[in-house]
């Protein structure tokens, strides 16, 4: 056998030196790696006049030119933080140009905000009401829109448009979009592609939603800004719904089988459907859906002569919860405000409904065994005292103050602010109960010279508010203050 040589201490330690330095230029690397692939840890930055040269999205200066190379490049708890711009949901790696079934995919986790200049180092810096960003559905670039590139009219639509502009499938609450205007979808394709022409959910997807504006999308059947099928109860916060249209229902938004999204601070103007059927040109709740809407406006959506509900349409035992909601200027084909269909039983508590349209009841249309529960609530036509029959906005005669009321209504003609901006952008926890709005109490008695009534012809009993000026000292508590219980006229 041969005889091995014994390493000398000297050769010993050269050894064990070069593992060290090894080591250390392996752990060197690796922190470098990650520290580059990293330098914002969670944070992902889009802008379209991204200088570069290299676009990898680590950083204003070298951020990604498409929102769709940064969904491809985001895990879970990742923000993309987008600029001011336009963007397409054909541009990207693995995209085809002019590809209608492209679409912006939301992804579990992620957050996908906009409303940045390019330059913050914070949430806290961006306006999404001043830079404004556009996810666009004009993919052929062919649109009539506004300076911002956003469409105003579906008129506008021209040729081939992406079918949906976004998409949520299968989502929590952990997926989030924020800070964006959404336009241009045309939902006119096959089956799955005629529904959701600004957005898209299906297959229990509820996405959280805030600070967007959904102008100029259709559909050829369902939800031209929003649709929401099978499970998917979205929340919807801080948001405008304006001039999206649908051929037959939903122009605004459509939800169905059993979807219930939550809306808190939502305006929905301007959205039509053209058909007879279900229309809402607003809103449409169908097959036991039964959202609940917080301080939100209807104001000036209609449908053709031939279409119903101008503002909301609630069917086949969906009954949506309303707190804080106004109706006013809706022009329906029969229904101004709002019907109610085959054991749809909504409940409104603080809410007006003045100056609607409709052939048949500008207010309210119950038929099927409906049965809504309104209370301190200003109904037009519901011959309630005090002469309600005058528009609340009007002054008083003889004086110059306008009476309060118990939800505030537009001016007509009076520009419509976009919705204030926050700086949230990041998973937010879904409520426990969705849906709920607490009972409200039962009247207290009234000093003021009321008589009570049987209520007639529905089942639906009415509270409705006392008339008080600005600047009564009762005026705070006004829609504490019941007048008389009953049916209103010519509403059942």
């Amino acid at each position: 056998m041969p005889t091995l040589a014994r390493p000398t201490c000297s050769a010993l330690f050269s050894v064990v030196s070069a593992l060290f330095l090894g080591s250390l230029t392996a752990i060197a690397v690796l922190v470098t790696s990650v520290d580059t692939a990293r330098a914002d840890p969670g944070v992902i930055y889009v802008d379209t006049d991204a200088p570069g040269p290299t676009h990898n999205g680590l950083s204003w200066t070298t951020a990604f030119t498409s929102v769709q190379d940064a969904l491809g490049a985001a895990t879970y708890d990742d923000q993309i933080w987008v600029a001011e711009g336009v963007y397409f949901p054909d541009e990207g790696a693995g995209q085809t140009n002019d590809d209608r079934v492209s679409t912006f995919t939301l992804r579990p986790g992620v957050a996908l905000c906009g409303g940045f200049a390019g330059g913050e180092v914070s949430l806290t810096e961006r306006d999404w009401t001043v830079n404004v960003t556009v996810l666009s559905g004009d993919i052929d670039g062919d649109d009539d829109t506004d300076d911002q590139g956003v469409v105003t009219d579906t008129a506008n639509i021209k040729n081939n448009n992406a079918y949906h502009v976004v998409t949520g499938v299968a989502l929590t609450e952990t997926a989030r979009l924020d800070g964006f205007t959404i336009t241009a979808g045309s939902a006119d394709g096959h089956p799955a592609d005629k529904l959701g022409g600004g957005i898209l959910n299906d297959n229990h997807s509820s996405p959280t939603l805030t600070n967007l504006v959904f102008s100029g999308n259709r559909a050829f059947s369902a939800g031209g800004g929003i649709y929401c099928g099978d499970h998917s109860s979205p929340t919807l916060s801080n948001a405008s719904l304006t001039s999206n249209s649908a051929t037959d229902s939903g122009g605004g938004m459509y939800n169905s089988s059993y979807s219930s999204p939550r809306l808190t601070n939502v305006t929905f103007e301007g959205n039509s459907s053209a058909t007879v059927g279900e229309s809402g040109a607003g809103m449409v709740n169908n097959y036991y859906s039964s959202p609940s809407l917080i301080n939100v406006v209807f104001k000036g959506n209609w449908t053709s002569p031939a279409g119903a509900a101008a503002a909301m349409s609630n069917r086949y035992g969906s009954s949506p919860m309303l707190a804080s909601v106004t109706f006013s200027g809706n022009r329906g084909g029969t229904v101004g405000a709002m019907e109610n269909k085959l054991s749809s039983n909504p409940t409104l508590v603080n809410c007006v409904l003045w100056g609607n349209e409709g052939s048949d009841r500008p207010t309210i249309r119950n038929s099927g065994g409906s049965s809504p529960t309104i209370s301190y609530s200003d109904v037009q036509g519901s011959g309630g005292s005090d002469n309600w029959d005058a528009a609340p906005w009007a002054p008083t005669a003889g004086t110059t103050s306008t009476p309060t009321r118990c939800s505030s209504i537009p001016s007509p003609g009076a520009p419509r602010p976009r919705p204030q901006a926050t700086t949230a952008c990041g998973p937010a926890p879904r409520p426990s109960t969705q849906g709920t709005i607490s009972p409200s109490p039962s009247p207290p008695t009234s000093t003021a010279s009321h008589a009570s009534r049987t209520a007639t012809g529905t089942a639906a009993k009415w509270w409705i508010c006392g008339r008080m000026r600005q600047g009564s000292p009762s005026a705070a508590s006004r829609c504490g203050a019941a007048n008389a219980l009953r049916s209103p006229s010519g509403q059942g």
